[in-house]
């Protein structure tokens, strides 16, 4: 009698184990969701208002550490960023990115990538959620140039389906004629593929991807071309 108390015991204890292990499996994946919309709240956000004066004159400019000329375009490092003057439809703008083109020329890609998007009236850029913050930022940096410059509605996503999250899951299955999708994600190698629609950026790190997005901006400006 006294075992199968213990027994009953031992079972019902286990039943409460398994309940307390599945709460804080729900809480972790719901922290883990707040924190990737967060992170990449934060650095749309961040990234927003270093756009005000990413599109203007500054009228109180950094001192210069660097300089270099690429295909016309001088290129000028202030403060860890690299500042180039373009003429986009007879109207000037002053662009910021992380690497001067020389140093994304290793970069493998496919030609004819400018085109991928002219025709794509919504733009998203999806996220592996397992990547760090800095990867948005790679995302970011070209929605800067293609909602800014090219008018297109650009729409944040991401590669996998996390429950609760504020993004949508988008994949390349999701393009169209009017839909275009970029994909970031963790590969062997830092490349920029595309098929019809749909463009996958790799990267061995998350600084490799920011360094292939400035490789893609720069083709699309035709900054390399």
């Amino acid at each position: 009698m006294a075992k199968k108390k213990k027994k009953k015991k031992v079972i019902k204890e286990m039943k409460k184990a398994k309940e307390e292990i599945k709460k804080i499996e729900k809480e972790l994946k719901r922290d883990y969701i707040l924190i990737i919309s967060a992170l990449i709240i934060l650095a749309v956000l961040a990234v927003f208002i270093i756009s005000i004066k990413y599109f203007q004159k500054d009228s109180n400019p950094l001192p210069a550490t660097d300089k270099r000329t690429y295909n016309g375009f001088v290129f000028v490092e202030k403060a860890g960023f690299w500042h180039t003057e373009i003429n986009f439809n007879n109207i000037p703008y002053e662009l910021m990115f992380y690497y001067p083109p020389d140093e994304t020329l290793n970069i493998t890609t496919r030609r004819g990538l400018p085109n991928v998007f002219m025709n794509a009236k919504r733009i998203y850029i999806s996220l592996d959620p397992k990547l760090s913050n800095e990867a948005v930022v790679a995302g970011v940096e070209m929605a800067k140039i293609m909602g800014n410059l090219f008018s297109k509605e650009v729409k944040t996503a991401l590669t996998e389906e996390i429950e609760g999250s504020l993004y949508p899951k988008i994949t390349c299955q999701n393009m169209s004629n009017s839909v275009s999708v970029i994909m970031l994600q963790a590969g062997n190698t830092t490349s920029i593929t595309h098929e019809a629609g749909c463009v996958i950026i790799e990267g061995t790190s998350e600084r490799e991807l920011i360094r292939a997005a400035d490789r893609l901006t720069f083709e699309i400006l035709k900054i390399i071309s």
